[in-house]
């Protein structure tokens, strides 16, 4: 870590969101004791069962030097539920600074800390992070018990997302940049009060479509102020982690599908209103003014996804031509993000900074007492 970064644990709390899938929360919780997380976690658990309370209370001493806060909530048996789940837990939580979590992903301190100095020097910006990364996780062929927990990691992708900071003073201009290249603030550091605010919307729109929650979060702190995206490695994801709610979701409908659903309107209405009237405000423009200008955005933003949908059914007429470029893609693939070639590009390449940075995530994975 760089020597000048300071560290405050009352300037931030991570929150867990839980749904479920214990053994990724005790993967989750053993990596932050491991790493003797400096900050504040705050744990929002929506599962079936008390398995987590229970794992806590039984390692107190494991988890001594972690500042814990765990709060039971009603199971998310539904979006509405998680919704309130997370405002509420929002309006708990004390700290200047906060991010969300799932349990399957992992933090850089450093990243954290840059943020959180960025944000506390830039007043006129909402969210700040560093890159994210990506890992699958592969566990060994005589231990079954570790599938997608622990053992070998590949598929390593230093840029999750290849997002930019966006700078503009306008916030009609930063949410048609936003729109040119989304990349989602869902996971930044954000200012606790703004992400409360958004939360809080989110709960009283109570959109069905899980991706309409997180694209409406974006596009509100991108409306409200300037995000900044730092050159340092802040959250990698297990991309291979089963139970997600994005693959549930995604497995139910594919993107073109979804608008056709009678819930969209509702559910499209609602956040442009909500992200209109941050414009309108902002800009001092009219009402309809900046909801013309999230309408321009919003089409912009999803159209790669509608031609990939309309795309998708012309590939389902022809399987065989689809197991080929699978299989002739999937060579590809192998080579270019196989852990060999990413760990040389990562070691002598452009990439060197962000495999030191990973390289504790991994050797926890890979070498942790199970």
């Amino acid at each position: 870590m760089r020597e000048n970064v300071k560290i405050n644990r009352e300037d931030y709390t991570v929150l867990l969101m839980l749904k479920d899938r214990f053994p990724f929360t005790e993967r989750w919780l053993n990596y932050m004791a491991a790493i003797k997380f400096p900050y504040k976690i705050f744990i929002a658990d929506g599962s079936a069962d008390d398995q987590a309370k229970d794992y806590l209370e039984a390692n107190k001493a494991k988890f001594r030097d972690l500042d814990i806060a765990y709060v039971r909530y009603p199971y998310d048996e539904s979006y509405s539920v998680y919704y309130k789940k997370i405002a509420d837990a929002l309006g708990k939580i004390r700290t200047k600074y906060v991010s969300v979590s799932d349990n399957d992903d992992f933090y850089v301190v450093e990243g954290i800390a840059r943020s959180i100095e960025f944000l506390e020097s830039n007043l006129d910006y909402s969210s700040c992070r560093g890159e994210i990364s990506s890992i699958a996780v592969y566990a060994p062929s005589n231990r079954p018990d570790l599938k997608f927990l622990y053992g070998k990691t590949g598929d390593i992708v230093y840029k999750y997302y290849y997002g930019e900071s966006i700078e503009l003073e306008g916030s009609s201009q930063r949410v048609m940049r936003h729109a040119t290249k989304y990349d989602p603030t869902f996971y930044d550091v954000h200012r606790t009060s703004h992400l409360k605010k958004c939360f809080e919307t989110l709960r009283d729109i109570n959109p069905e479509n899980l991706y309409v929650a997180e694209f409406l979060t974006s596009y509100l702190t991108v409306a409200s102020g300037k995000i900044k995206r730092l050159p340092c490695l802040y959250y990698v994801r297990q991309t291979n982690a089963p139970g997600s709610s994005n693959a549930a979701e995604a497995k139910r409908y594919d993107f073109f599908e979804r608008m056709l659903l009678p819930s969209w309107s509702h559910d499209y209405n609602s956040m442009a209103d909500a992200v209109g009237r941050i414009i309108s405000e902002k800009d001092n423009i009219t009402i309809d003014a900046a909801g013309s200008v999230f309408m321009k955005a919003y089409k912009k933003s999803v159209s790669h996804n509608i031609i990939w949908s309309m795309n998708r059914e012309d590939r389902r007429e022809d399987e065989d031509l689809v197991k080929l470029v699978k299989k002739l893609s999937g060579l590809k693939i192998r080579f270019f993000r196989g852990a060999f070639w990413k760990s040389l590009t990562g070691m002598f390449g452009r990439d060197r900074e962000y495999f030191v940075s990973m390289s504790p995530i991994i050797g926890f994975i890979g070498g942790a007492e199970k």
